[in-house]
């Protein structure tokens, strides 16, 4: 059985063991934020978006890091031991991202809220995809037999570098997500339901607070009168459901404008330091 025994860089250990409790405290503090301040996780409830940015972390974060490591890690193992960690790593990575991108689009369709409408949605599905492609063709060529020995080494440099660049991509994402997420919760991005009129038209800053009364078909109910704005939702659950699964801008430029130049600067303060 072929091995091999090339040294290990020096500190690789202290960076390897770094990384795992960065990668952990990084689930775990994903865990306890959804927990604590999002309402918890379940499936059939205005929770099950939440299942979302677990999976996607646990998932397309830290197994596919560690998946990225191990060619690092067991560098004096067998080759073909180390390929088939490798790979496995990947295709649970892969399971548990699956599962976060059910549980996303099921969520949607329940509420009626439409699909990849955002820059994190499409910088996500594109990144699943890429992901799903990098498996997929990484398999043909170096654990299928099929392969030859020149085709596996003309394209390894092509396969290492899309892993890594999957992976900046996917962390990338993510980062894009928390920051959606915060917008949400300064109430100035509201759900987006399918059959709503193009976010061009002219509308009110009540009527954009009035999601979705607009649609394709007709009118739907009155929206309150001009200045009045809507009680925020008592339960995590209600806040989940009132301010996840769009990218509708609502500028609220009517009664207080500084408002609305307040929540922008402490958006971009957190976009620069994540």
């Amino acid at each position: 059985m072929e091995s091999r025994a090339s040294p290990r860089p020096g500190g690789l250990s202290y960076c390897v063991a770094f990384s795992q409790l960065l990668g952990l405290t990084v689930v775990a503090v994903t865990g306890a934020w959804l927990g604590l301040y999002r309402g918890g996780i379940a499936w059939e409830s205005a929770l099950q978006f939440n299942v979302h940015p677990l999976c996607m972390v646990i998932g397309l974060i830290f197994l596919q890091g560690d998946a990225l490591l191990v060619y690092r890690v067991f560098r004096n193992e067998a080759k073909r031991t180390t390929k088939i960690l490798h790979g496995l790593l990947h295709g649970f990575a892969f399971i548990i991202a699956l599962v976060g991108l059910v549980a996303v689009f099921d969520y949607h369709r329940k509420k009626g809220y439409a699909d990849l409408y955002s820059l994190h949605s499409w910088c996500g599905i594109l990144a699943f995809v890429l992901y799903v492609l990098q498996w997929l063709v990484g398999f043909s060529f170096f654990l299928f037999p099929g392969a030859s020995f020149s085709l596996r080494s003309r394209y390894r440099p092509l396969h290492i570098f899309f892993g890594a660049s999957i992976f900046l991509l996917s962390v990338g994402t993510a980062l894009l997500g928390l920051k959606e997420a915060l917008l949400f919760k300064l109430g100035f991005m509201l759900p987006w339901r399918k059959g709503v009129v193009s976010s061009t038209a002219p509308i009110s800053d009540t009527q954009c607070l009035q999601r979705g009364h607009f649609s394709a078909g007709g009118c739907g109910p009155a929206p309150p009168p001009r200045g009045l704005h809507p009680a925020p939702p008592a339960s995590p659950a209600a806040r989940l459901d009132e301010g996840v699964g769009s990218f509708r801008l609502c500028t609220q430029w009517g009664p207080r404008p500084h408002q609305f130049f307040h929540h922008l600067a402490l958006a971009c303060v957190v976009n620069v330091y994540m």
